[in-house]
């Protein structure tokens, strides 16, 4: 699966673990999918 998480969203979500783990929590992670579109901003042919 690819991602395109930048670093400071890898670093958030490592913390949350850490915390997460530490005091019993659960995680949860929410993804937003996006159509791929072409360079004018229309849907691809």
């Amino acid at each position: 699966m690819p991602t395109d998480f930048p670093k400071v969203a890898d670093n958030a979500i490592s913390h949350a673990m850490r915390l997460a783990k530490h005091t019993g929590a659960e995680v949860y992670l929410r993804f937003h999918v996006v159509a791929n579109q072409d360079e004018n901003g229309g849907d691809p042919a």
